[in-house]
């Protein structure tokens, strides 16, 4: 568990690269937050989460847009740091 204790947020993480890699980290351990332009994928993403045990969430955000970024980023915060 490489990154117990750690949170990330993952990008792109509706298909591809970006969900093997959300998908990866929580299976390693971190709280993820899986980020993305659309919200395809979510619920699949959601489910592998849960199965293997993981603390995640899935968080529809454009990165090109500054607001989106910054309230995915505030709302992670909250989620997994504020307690």
């Amino acid at each position: 568990m490489r990154f117990k204790d750690k949170v990330v947020i993952v990008t792109g993480a509706g298909a591809g690269i970006g969900k093997a890699s959300a998908i990866m980290f929580a299976e390693e351990g971190a709280k993820v937050a899986a980020l993305a332009y659309s919200l395809r994928g979510k619920e699949e993403i959601l489910k592998t989460f849960n199965k293997i045990g993981a603390e995640g969430i899935f968080l529809k955000a454009d990165v090109s847009n500054t607001e989106d970024v910054q309230k995915a980023v505030n709302y992670v915060i909250e989620k997994f740091l504020v307690r």
